[in-house]
């Protein structure tokens, strides 16, 4: 392995690595959104504008659904909690932008 393939190497793996670990964080704190967190949308609304979380709902959107799975449907099934909320990214946009819990 030559200096040049190090370094694509290094940029890639660093690349992925950088997706997950944001990937993480949008989604951790977009199902708390979504459950309707009031520390959680103040933390969103004073970090993102609405154009740019938009955005990074697109983006992210595989990692906010692993979010959504392990953090909403494996607890149902473990009979941990009663129900279950409708994975929408609609309702995570409106619950912190449109129309908030309390901001």
């Amino acid at each position: 392995m030559n200096f040049f393939e190090f370094i694509y190497y290094f940029l890639i793996y660093g690349a992925i690595l950088t997706y997950i670990a944001w990937g993480i964080i949008i989604g951790i704190e977009s199902i708390l959104a979504l459950n309707g967190s009031k520390f959680a949308i103040k933390w969103i609304k004073s970090r993102h504008k609405a154009k740019n979380f938009e955005y990074m709902l697109i983006i992210f959107l595989p990692i906010i659904f692993l979010c959504y799975i392990l953090l909403e449907i494996i607890p149902f099934l473990l009979k941990i909690e009663n129900r279950v909320i409708r994975f929408d990214l609609t309702k995570i946009y409106n619950n912190i932008y449109i129309n908030p819990i309390n901001p």
